[in-house]
């Protein structure tokens, strides 16, 4: 399976090794990129457009009403919300200006920025603010549960609004600094899905669905205006195609993850971008499964996975390998990697205890418009098979894993990487039993924990429940963490100025061409 896995990735590699080849042999490679990009209308001598290839196209253009990462990598430069946290994991101001957080943890007020204008022309204030945040509180909103704590709004005056909560929260102010908590304006709410109006540094032009989606620079920006005039995301097929774009000068960025990128890192027309990035990949389970409600079965799942394996042969060793369910980037993360080891004959020793030495079948849902989660997927049924457990693999469309799986909870296994939470609790938090996520712990074993967590105030305590949380996790096994990934973002070399933020978003206003 794994050669199977392989060979097509292989064989683009032949391709874009023979364009990496020409682009060498040529009169020094970034001269040749230059000279195909100006070609194209592109070239370095005015650059105006960042070329970014997708290979999943955004989930609708309005980011309170998606959880799709595709959504918020295209919004987080059209919208803006009140705080934001840089790569230093530091909160820097966007539309407030200034912010005070009550001792108790229980209200946070923010003071506006004056002058600030929506897309439309009109201005931002208070209003829009509390209807914002409002609306991510209302039944359609899939980060409704994360709001239900905010329970008043009281506006002082145009600039100045306060927000209060039911019980303390120790990070309240991270609330407002996720790329789904944008302010945007009540009177085109029916609309932003398909029109979207914002704050940004980038005003919406158009969107082709699974071809592109077009911004150009907003000139009425209240901050320093985007040095790039216009952005263009294209939907690609594959990272090899946006690799050879890359080489040929006709993309400018695009996320590598998972790709071989060999061809390309020696390369002077192409730099390369790596960050551990904050989130964890799983093996997804759904508990009210028959086999996976048993904890003996999932902790054999657990020994059979041949993690390092699955690091090395999908993301190029580019990734941590994590024994529980927090980022290895985490203050409070603990290595639990030996709590349940690779090891297949244990794997089998514990199936047998289980009640299934002959092992079983079970269903394995993957999104195909993610290639990294697919190769997993079908490395780890591989991986299973060893000792006795046949994957039923079923590889379905974006929308339809959303659908059935993120929502209606409607599937058996599944491989997504889970991230972008930014503060340890709200990351662990979907493992209580009446979260409602797609992957809760029904068993509720760890909602004593996260009970006690989400009231507690002081620093030390949060920390040590944190820990006690990973614990619980490796040993029980309601998913199997596998990594945290490295983001590898190809780029042209003359982009500069890209940075990461732990929400997983960059914004385009702070990229120029040399």
């Amino acid at each position: 399976m794994k050669k199977q896995l392989l060979t097509g990735v292989l064989a683009g590699l032949m391709m874009l090794s023979c364009a990496g080849c020409g682009a060498s042999n040529a009169a020094g490679s970034a001269s040749a990129a230059s000279t195909s990009a100006a070609a194209s209308g592109t070239g370095a001598a005015g650059r105006d457009t960042l070329h970014v290839a997708i290979m999943t196209d955004p989930e609708g253009l309005d980011p309170q009403k998606t959880s799709a990462t595709s959504t918020y990598f295209v919004t987080m430069n059209v919208y803006e919300p009140l705080v934001m946290m840089d790569e230093n994991w530091e909160i820097q101001p966007r539309l407030a200006e200034s912010w005070q957080v009550a001792d108790d943890c229980q209200s946070v007020t923010f003071h506006l920025k004056k002058g600030v204008k929506f897309h439309n022309g009109r201005e931002m204030t208070a209003e829009d603010v509390k209807y914002s945040i409002e609306r991510l509180k209302e039944d359609d909103s899939p980060k409704k549960k994360y709001y239900a704590n905010i329970t008043g709004a009281e506006i002082k005056d145009d600039y100045t609004i306060t927000f209060t909560t039911d019980k303390p929260d120790a990070v309240l102010l991270t609330s407002f600094a996720y790329p789904w908590s944008v302010i945007v304006p009540e009177e085109c709410a029916d609309t932003l899905k398909t029109n979207p109006v914002g704050t940004g540094a980038y005003r919406f032009e158009s969107w082709v669905p699974q071809q592109e989606v077009k911004l150009t620079r907003n000139d009425d920006y209240y901050d320093t205006p985007a040095s790039i005039e216009n952005v263009d995301y294209q939907v690609v097929p594959d990272t090899t195609t946006a690799m050879v774009g890359i080489l040929n000068g006709d993309v400018d960025l695009v996320d590598v993850t998972g790709s071989p990128t060999t061809p390309i890192e020696n390369n002077p027309a192409v730099s390369i971008y790596e960050k551990s990035i904050n989130s964890v990949t799983v093996l997804g389970m759904n508990l009210d499964n028959e086999y996976l409600a048993n904890e003996q079965v999932r902790q054999a799942m657990a020994s059979a996975i041949d993690k390092d394996e699955i690091i090395q042969a999908v993301n190029e060793g580019h990734g941590d390998k994590v024994g529980s369910y927090l980022p290895s980037s985490a203050a409070e993360y603990i290595d639990t990697n030996d709590v349940l080891p690779y090891d297949v004959d244990h794997a089998k020793e514990l199936l047998a205890a289980a009640g299934y030495p002959d092992g079983f079948t079970i269903g394995l849902t993957l999104p195909k418009s993610y290639p990294m989660y697919t190769s997993i997927g079908q490395i780890i049924a591989d991986q299973l098979e060893r000792v006795g457990i046949h994957c039923e693999i079923e590889m379905v469309e974006w929308a339809d894993w959303m659908q059935n799986v993120y929502t209606d909870k409607n599937y058996d296994m599944t491989v997504m990487a889970n991230s972008g939470r930014l503060s340890a609790y709200d990351f662990i938090a979907r493992f209580h039993s009446q979260s409602g996520d797609y992957i809760s712990d029904k068993t509720g074993e760890a909602d004593e924990i996260l009970d006690k967590l989400k009231d507690e105030l002081d620093a030390d305590t949060r920390t040590q429940l944190i820990q006690d949380f990973q614990r619980l996790v490796a040993e029980k096994v309601p998913v199997v963490p596998l990594e945290t990934q490295h983001r590898l973002y190809a780029m042209s070399s003359d982009l500069q100025g890209y940075v990461m933020y732990p929400s997983e978003t960059t914004e385009f206003k702070v990229l120029s061409f040399s």
